[in-house]
């Protein structure tokens, strides 16, 4: 069953689609950048993808966090995080995601027996008017990468940037780009240092961070370029902790028109979970994030194997919006459009 067919009915009456597999590879969420005189075979890659968003949607506050394996390399290597508003970004120093497939797997419900730091700005926020075409917002060493926060009014300064700082792109991500600068997106730029003493030997490495930002609704960037991918299959892994309910929407390409669809199979969703159950799956930083007593925790799996043709992702309230937030709600849904032309 589809979503509604207007922004308004989505953000009141969700629906969701089943969603038929494609023959290509998925990709890790945002875009990768390698140099493109490196052989396809030897670039770097991300090989893992598992998530976390924790959504306050009273404070209207997202932490997005990431695990990112990839092979590590003696090349500079990065990719790109877009977000719709201003993003704060961190190292998380003990990983939850082990945790949270004990805790909170993807497995089919059991049987019943019957008895702190925030960014200001709106969706689409980026800075406008007399700005510069790329501005850095922020420098940050995040592990084994360089995080740079940025805003964009101009694509094809953007993709420059991007190349004049290690991060060579390609014409499939410089139109992935303009897509976001179009909508005012702001972006996380994470650049790969390779070790000084030449340690980089291939061999799967993992890092963890956190990329916090004000959303109405919580949002997954999920949309990338449409290009072939040379990765193998990639396990992706979801968990959303928010005070309710939630499904998660997108648009997609269906018979050459954009139409809202579910894109994600949901596992075991346990409502009513403690902070203090979700905090031992957490470590010390990141368990001050949670707010209120009672969360529900719902894991997603992603099991297509191409998300060519889907836009990002959004997560509503299963019980409808609150008639108070349907304004900022429907303006988050509008912001995804640009993706999907000829949506109805």
């Amino acid at each position: 069953m589809r979503a509604g067919t207007t922004l308004l009915s989505a953000a009141l009456v969700v629906g969701a689609a089943c969603l038929a597999a494609r023959p290509e590879s998925a990709e890790a969420c945002g875009a990768f950048f390698a140099r493109a005189a490196t052989p396809i075979e030897r670039r770097p890659s991300l090989s893992v993808e598992r998530v976390l968003i924790v959504h306050d949607p009273e404070q209207g506050v997202e932490h997005f966090i990431r695990e990112v394996v990839f092979r590590g390399s003696r090349e500079t290597f990065g990719f790109v995080v877009p977000t719709p508003t201003r993003p704060d970004v961190f190292k998380v120093g003990s990983p939850p995601f082990d945790k949270l497939e004990s805790a909170f797997p993807f497995a089919p419900p059991p049987q019943s027996d019957g008895s702190k730091n925030r960014s200001k700005g709106a969706p689409g926020g980026a800075a406008g008017g007399g700005a510069p075409p790329v501005t850095i917002l922020d420098i940050k060493k995040v592990g084994s990468f360089t995080a740079f926060v940025l805003a964009a009014t101009d694509a094809s300064a953007l993709a420059k940037w991007l190349k004049d700082n290690g991060l060579s792109s390609s014409p499939e991500n410089d139109a992935w780009l303009a897509g976001y600068v179009e909508r005012k997106f702001f972006y996380v730029a994470f650049r790969y240092e390779p070790s000084k003493e030449g340690k980089d030997d291939g061999q799967p490495r993992s890092e963890t961070v956190r990329i916090t930002f004000e959303t109405p609704l919580a949002y997954y960037p999920y949309r990338e370029p449409a290009h072939p991918s040379t990765s193998p299959s990639r396990d992706v892994g979801l968990w959303v902790a928010s005070p309710e309910r939630v499904v998660p929407v997108a648009l997609a390409e269906e018979e050459g028109r954009a139409v809202w669809v579910k894109p994600f199979l949901e596992g075991w969703t346990q409502e009513g979970v403690t902070s203090d159950r979700l905090k031992l799956a957490l470590g010390a930083e990141e368990a001050k994030l949670l707010a209120g007593e009672k969360l529900t925790v719902q894991p997603f799996e992603d099991q297509k194997t191409s998300r060519v043709g889907f836009g990002d992702v959004v997560f509503l309230p299963a019980k409808g919006v609150p008639e108070g937030k349907r304004a900022e709600a429907a303006a988050m849904l509008d912001l995804l459009r640009p993706a999907a032309k000829g949506a109805k």
